[in-house]
């Protein structure tokens, strides 16, 4: 289950990447925010309902799912196999480019998008070889899943906060491009960079949540806090989100007016 969340996870730090390309003007940020919840949700639960449809067809299943399909699948089936195997991960491949690729950009500004995609899908392709066929740590990439997990839902829940509380909703986009386009700060920028009343519960939500964290490859000191049950996700998210809120509550940000033509 706690593995199965990575997925939906892994889309709202980068959904917004897209739909800031939608007019508001046709379309209001419900009709928005449902067309994208209803998205990741359909998407994900027909893939994972073909998974466990075609999985209860195994005469002898076996650890792995690949295997067994291609075992169990008669002859004429094997081209849209392959077709499924290459286009399969298109989806979740380009959203994980671009969005590295964006993120790289704006730590290294004089790089521009073209090249921090490049160097990301470099870095990207080395891993998965390395990872995948040297090793074989197919085993530990799902279970660093679930300790990553704990990062990612921290910091959604801090993002998610930021836009409703500290920003009422609106971003000014000038501001968000400043330092990459002339280097320096801006309304974002806070302290050198960092904002501290983000930074500080980000740390003590993932950390909570490093500490509870159960799988094959991390047993956490305090994974059993629970009886057996792997609440990493659930402190991360609460703990990380609950305390950006108090933060915002006892020591809030500047306000940053944004006018109605650069609204975002």
């Amino acid at each position: 289950m706690t593995v199965s969340v990575g997925g939906p996870l892994s889309y709202a730090p980068s959904v917004g990447d897209y739909t800031r390309r939608i007019s508001r003007s046709r379309y209001s940020d419900r009709q928005i925010a449902v067309a994208v919840s209803a998205g990741i949700f359909l998407g994900l639960f027909s893939t994972a309902t073909f998974g466990a449809f075609t999985a209860s067809t195994f005469s002898a299943p076996t650890a792995s799912y690949v295997a067994d399909m291609v075992a169990t699948a008669p002859g004429w089936y094997v081209v849209p196999l392959l077709i499924l195997a290459v286009l399969g991960g298109c989806g979740q491949g380009v959203i994980s480019i671009y969005s590295s690729g964006l993120d790289l950009e704006s730590i290294v500004p004089r790089l521009n998008r073209t090249q921090t995609t490049l160097i990301a899908s470099g870095i990207a392709v080395v891993l998965m070889y390395l990872g995948v066929v040297v090793t074989d740590a197919i085993d530990s990439v799902t279970g660093m899943t679930v300790v990553l997990n704990s990062f990612a839902g921290s910091w959604v829940a801090i993002n998610i906060c930021g836009f409703f509380k500290a920003n009422r909703g609106q971003y000014d986009p000038k501001a968000l491009q400043r330092f990459g386009q002339d280097g320096r700060g801006g309304l974002y920028w806070f302290s050198h960079g960092f904002n501290v009343r983000a930074v500080v519960p980000f740390i003590a939500g993932s950390g909570l949540g490093l500490l509870t964290v159960q799988n094959d490859l991390y047993q956490a000191p305090f994974a059993n806090i629970a009886g057996g049950i792997d609440v990493s996700l659930l402190l991360s998210v609460v703990v990380g989100g609950g305390l950006y809120w108090l933060a915002q509550v006892s020591w809030p940000a500047p306000r940053v007016v944004v006018s109605s033509g650069s609204s975002a």
